[in-house]
C-alpha cells in the first residue's frame, strides 16, 4: 500500500460518476480521508458552498470541469487538470464501443500505448498530483491519453 496521501483530506466531486469511484478507491488506498460528494461545481457559488460544507481540505478533486477555477484560490486550493482521452471510462467508451473491431484498430493505429489507460492508472496519477511530491505543479493541464496526440 502506498501512503503518499496519509493525513490529506480530499473532496471528490461527482464521486459516483465518471472516474469518481476509481478516484475514491485509489485515494483511500493511499491513506487519504475522502469526502465523496455527489455535487458538481457548475458555478462560483457552488464552489464556495461545497468547499465551505466540507470544512478543512487539502485537496479538491474535481471530477470533470470547474467553470470558475479562480474562486478556489481564496480557499488555498491548488488547481491542476487532467485532460483525459483514451481512458477506460464507460461514459466515453462504453463496452460496446470498446468491443468494436474498428475501435480496436483505431487504438492500435493512433494510441502508442495500444490500449486504453485504465481508470486505476488515471486515478493513481491524480493521487500523485495531490501528494506533496507534486507540490511544484500549479495551474498545469496534464494529458493522460496513452501517448495519443491529435493529428
Amino acid at each position: 500500500m502506498q501512503t503518499a496521501l496519509i493525513g490529506k483530506r480530499v473532496l471528490v466531486t461527482q464521486a459516483t460518476e465518471f472516474m469518481g469511484p476509481a478516484l475514491c478507491d485509489v485515494f483511500i488506498e493511499q491513506g487519504a480521508e475522502v469526502i465523496a460528494s455527489t455535487g458538481e461545481l457548475s458555478d462560483a457559488a457552488a464552489v464556495d458552498r461545497v468547499v465551505r460544507e466540507a470544512g478543512r481540505l487539502d485537496v479538491l478533486l474535481v471530477n470533470l470541469a470547474v467553470k470558475a477555477p479562480s474562486t478556489l484560490a481564496p480557499h488555498n486550493v491548488q488547481v491542476n487538470a487532467i485532460a483525459q482521452n483514451f481512458v477506460d471510462n464507460p461514459t466515453y467508451f462504453p463496452a460496446e464501443v470498446q468491443a468494436n473491431p474498428r475501435f480496436q484498430e483505431r487504438l492500435a493505429r493512433e494510441v502508442p500505448l495500444g490500449r486504453l489507460v485504465s481508470a486505476r492508472e488515471d486515478a493513481q496519477f491524480a493521487a500523485y498530483l495531490c501528494s506533496d511530491a507534486a507540490a511544484c505543479f500549479v495551474g498545469q493541464v496534464f494529458p493522460v491519453c496513452g501517448g495519443w496526440a491529435p493529428r
